[in-house]
């Protein structure tokens, strides 16, 4: 259910009372509603609520709106960072079982490590989140899954077999650091873009970047395609480097 404040504030009180007892009730817990009847708290609540004014015309209305609340300077870097974290995600993902068979690794296997190293990593986001704040994760994140998209690219280049089994160590190490610092940036990006912008922004804020993205994401296929078609697998390693470096440069604006 929706939240006791967000019920309140649209003068839904009967539900904002209901809200409260089952909260109450998981909880174990007992609150000020238990000493009145719904009946009387909703009464109470409607003679103590201000009136609602009506908002100005064109008032919190989708980009206008987030532009108002921070510039385009705040609002156009965020903006870039969700593409570029969405071109760099799908891109290397959509043709990695060729990339890493390619280079003469065992591709399901790497993956399989790849997928099982997000859990560690959504993990360590929600720690850092809370201990060293919202951007301050999101730019060592960036920084050490661009460290381990540079060992990917350095191991790919020195073409790994079997014989030659400190590269492909290295490439599958490497492969699966990005993964594991790339992902949990999308947990970052979906807990910071909200908390950005007021209360009544949020939602449109959080929707707004996140429709961006996805109409982004479709060009990924594309781009992705032509970089692997491009040449040596490094080449394919190193546009994704390249793309989550300056990701991580733009958090530092």
């Amino acid at each position: 259910p929706e939240t006791p404040h967000y019920l309140a504030s649209r003068r839904r009180f009967g539900e904002a009372f209901d809200t409260l007892q089952m909260m109450a009730a998981v909880n174990g817990a007992t609150c000020q509603a238990d000493a009145v009847e719904k009946e009387d708290f909703v009464a109470q609540m409607s003679a103590a609520a201000a009136p609602v004014e009506p908002s100005p015309r064109d008032a919190y209305l989708g980009l206008r709106a987030l532009l108002q609340v921070h510039g385009l300077r705040w609002t156009g870097v965020l903006a870039l960072v969700w593409l570029l974290q969405t071109a760099t995600y799908w891109g290397f993902t959509l043709f990695l079982p060729r990339f890493l068979t390619e280079c003469g690794v065992p591709a399901n296997l790497t993956i399989f490590f790849m997928v099982l190293a997000e859990l560690p990593g959504g993990v360590a986001a929600s720690l850092a989140m809370d201990r060293v704040g919202r951007v301050s994760t999101l730019r060592w994140f960036l920084a050490i899954a661009c460290c381990f998209a540079a060992l990917t690219t350095a191991a790919a280049s020195a073409a790994p077999t079997r014989s030659n089994w400190r590269a492909a160590a290295a490439l599958v190490i490497g492969a699966v650091g990005v993964y594991m610092f790339l992902i949990p940036i999308w947990a970052v990006l979906q807990v910071l873009t909200p908390e950005a912008y007021p209360a009544p922004l949020r939602a449109r804020a959080l929707g707004g970047f996140s429709a961006l993205q996805a109409g982004f994401g479709c060009a990924s296929p594309f781009l992705s395609a032509a970089a692997i078609a491009g040449g040596a697998p490094w080449v394919y390693a190193l546009i994704w480097t390249a793309l989550i470096f300056c990701n991580g440069f733009l958090c530092t604006a």
